[in-house]
């Protein structure tokens, strides 16, 4: 299937359990949400949409995005989460274990930084570590100026250095270098069962690791601080 918003189209998953994991994840960020990103404080101006909008036309009434335009504070519905994660990871076709280490960078960087979750800083932290988790996915040599373009239709006036200086500033937060281990396997059980709650038809996540894996997980290079 496919969606649509102000024009814009972006093709859903066929793949079965990628649309799950979008669903799970979608839902998993929204209760992040509601637990960690409605308590107010300071955030990164890099993130705060309020003062700078990811796109000037995102603010237009005839375009509401719901957690930065009506600008009411509340948590984003699961549904608009959904929407917000469907087109970026369509634009960088993204996998199960794409979306798994979006959430679980979320995830931690809310628990270090609780109020970067805030609606209006949301969906810029969404977008940089998407792109986070696909480089360190696919270990491919793509910048983040290419992962930018990609996203032309959706935010045209798109800033490239925008995007890295926060990469940046979440890669330190890890220290460059991301877990290891069954981390991975035990946020991709999270998010699937996640949607498992109201799903028709429930489905187990998939192994993230082969046996032939050892749970490795690649180094950080130096690249990443190079976008």
């Amino acid at each position: 299937g496919n969606a649509k918003r102000s024009g814009v189209h972006v093709d859903l998953p066929t793949d079965p359990l990628v649309a799950h994991a979008l669903r799970g994840a979608a839902r998993a960020v929204s209760r992040l949400c509601q637990g960690w990103g409605l308590n107010g404080g300071a955030i990164p101006p890099l993130l705060n949409e309020l003062r700078f909008p990811l796109s000037p036309d995102d603010l237009h009434e005839n375009r509401p995005i719901e957690w930065v335009w009506k600008r009411t504070g509340r948590a984003p519905s699961e549904r608009t989460v959904h929407e917000h994660l469907a087109l970026i990871n369509d634009r960088v076709m993204g996998g199960v274990l794409e979306l798994v280490v979006t959430v679980l960078l979320l995830d931690h960087l809310t628990r270090q930084h609780p109020t970067w979750l805030q609606p209006h800083g949301l969906r810029m932290l969404m977008l940089a570590t998407t792109i986070i988790a696909h480089k360190f996915v696919r270990e491919i040599d793509v910048r983040t100026c290419e992962y930018c373009g990609a996203m032309a239709d959706l935010w045209p006036d798109l800033s490239v250095e925008r995007v890295g200086r926060i990469e940046y500033k979440v890669m330190d937060v890890f220290g460059w270098h991301l877990p290891r281990g069954d981390i991975y396997q035990i946020y991709a059980d999270a998010i699937f069962n996640c949607y498992n709650e109201t799903a028709e038809e429930p489905i187990a996540a998939p192994s993230i690791f082969d046996d032939d894996d050892d749970d490795e997980w690649p180094e950080t290079s130096d690249e990443w601080k190079h976008t």
